[in-house]
């Protein structure tokens, strides 16, 4: 026979049932909360008088003479020509001084000559332009460069679409949809950086379109490949989010980034001296297929690239010319673990200290993936390198923020893990986030 208190028994458990579920529910959104961006008032806009415009350095030429095709083809000199629809140009150049060119614009097809400009460069702007058949997004300059023969081809884009160009080229574009985010912003951000670094030294371009800077690639959204859909998507809604310092005035974040840390990050003021935003513990790197390393060098050619490629430290080129290498040493540790400098020991008892990240830079990034390693002698070639990870460290870790993103974070939980000090902007808006908690 069933007990009469069964009834309200299992009522009692239900309600006791909700009430803990209620409070597991709003433990979870007092957490997500304080991982949430919480809105300040922010500074006036960080952008510059081209706020939404970035002069992109495609590459360099030492033509003289150029073939540009597209529609609605608009130019100096251009007003009062019949221009509509599809035109090919040829452009001919001939330098005067280096302040100063002749340009020559002819049609292509019938060798019509169109316009004589006198000018240091020559700018065109249109639909679907292309640069001997190399699709040009947004206006193209041609710009001939003070102190050399090279001509720098330029293309000013906006800034979204200069981020649409960059996120696929820099990440995976199948990678989870919040890693993308993240990367969307500190891409526009890094950007935005550069900028403002290049326009206070008057330099004709803002960022290199290779990994000097970021690589760039011209854009193609079809919305038929669904990986290129998604990074659309990304963009889209990360549009004009920046990272700026945490600070009475901010300033545009450095928002650098890399493959993989090996488990830790670096500082950007022990790499380079800069002011960064923090740095994080990892525990998603190991993922990455190519997370551990070996590289097996001879002296000769460890004295050979320092000797071609180590341009920060002339003098120690110098010994790498005239003596030879001895033996190497790493010398101390980075905060995060890294190897701090290398010591060359040349031959007549002479020896250099060479920060690290310049070391591996002259040896070339592909050979000595990071500075994170163990070094020894080898018995097969003259030393053997030992590491984890692939970059310089600084900044947001691309395989740690894969991982965070699969593991459920949310894009403003990832750029908060890798740049905890830090703020998030609306760019042209005044609010600013906090990427971080609040102070």
């Amino acid at each position: 026979m069933k007990d009469s208190r069964d009834g309200p028994r299992a009522i009692w458990w239900l309600r006791h049932l909700f009430a803990v579920t209620l409070a597991l529910v709003t433990v979870a959104l007092v957490c997500q909360q304080a991982l949430a961006i919480e809105i300040r008032e922010a500074p006036t806009s960080l952008l510059s008088h081209r706020e939404h415009e970035i002069r992109v350095h495609l590459r360099s030429s030492r033509a003289l003479e150029y073939s540009i095709s597209g529609t609605s083809l608009r130019f100096p000199g251009s007003i009062g020509l019949s221009m509509a629809g599809y035109r090919a140009l040829k452009i001919q150049m001939l330098r005067k001084n280096r302040r100063l060119a002749d340009w020559k614009i002819s049609d292509r097809d019938s060798g019509e000559v169109l316009a004589h400009i006198q000018s240091h460069s020559f700018s065109v702007s249109g639909e679907n332009l292309r640069l001997n058949l190399q699709p040009i997004p947004g206006r193209l300059t041609l710009w001939p460069s003070e102190i050399s023969p090279d001509v720098l081809v330029l293309a000013a884009v906006d800034l979204e679409t200069y981020v649409r160009g960059v996120l696929p080229s820099e990440m995976p574009s199948g990678w989870p949809l919040e890693a993308l985010k993240a990367q969307a912003v500190a891409i526009r951000s890094f950007a935005l950086f550069r900028q403002q670094e290049r326009e206070r030294v008057h330099a004709p371009y803002d960022v290199e379109s290779s990994i000097a800077d970021q690589v760039f690639t011209v854009p193609v959204m079809n919305g038929v490949d669904q990986n290129l859909a998604q990074v659309e998507r990304a963009v889209r809604e990360t549009r004009g989010l920046l990272l700026v310092t945490r600070s009475e005035s901010p300033a545009v974040l450095p928002s650098y980034y890399h493959a993989d840390c090996g488990g830790k990050t670096e500082d950007a003021h022990t790499l380079w001296g800069q002011k960064g935003a923090g740095t994080a513990v990892d525990t998603g790197c190991p993922l990455n297929p190519q997370a551990h390393w070996k590289a097996e060098l001879s002296s000769r050619d460890i004295a050979f690239a320092v000797k071609e490629r180590l341009t920060t430290r002339p003098e120690v080129a110098s010994h790498a010319e005239s003596l030879e290498l001895v033996d190497l040493q790493a010398i101390g540790k980075t905060s995060s673990g890294r190897v701090a400098q290398i010591r060359l020991k040349w031959s007549g008892g002479e020896y250099d200290d060479v920060a690290s990240h310049d070391f591996r830079m002259a040896l070339g990034s592909e050979v000595l993936r990071s500075t994170n390693f163990k070094l020894k002698r080898s018995k097969v070639a003259g030393y053997l390198f030992t590491g984890v990870g692939y970059g310089h460290g600084v900044g947001m870790c691309q395989w740690g923020a894969r991982s965070l993103a699969q593991g459920g974070r949310l894009y403003r939980e990832i750029l908060k893990h890798y740049y905890p000090d830090s703020a998030l902007i609306q760019a042209g808006e005044s609010q600013v986030a906090q990427v971080a908690g609040s102070d």
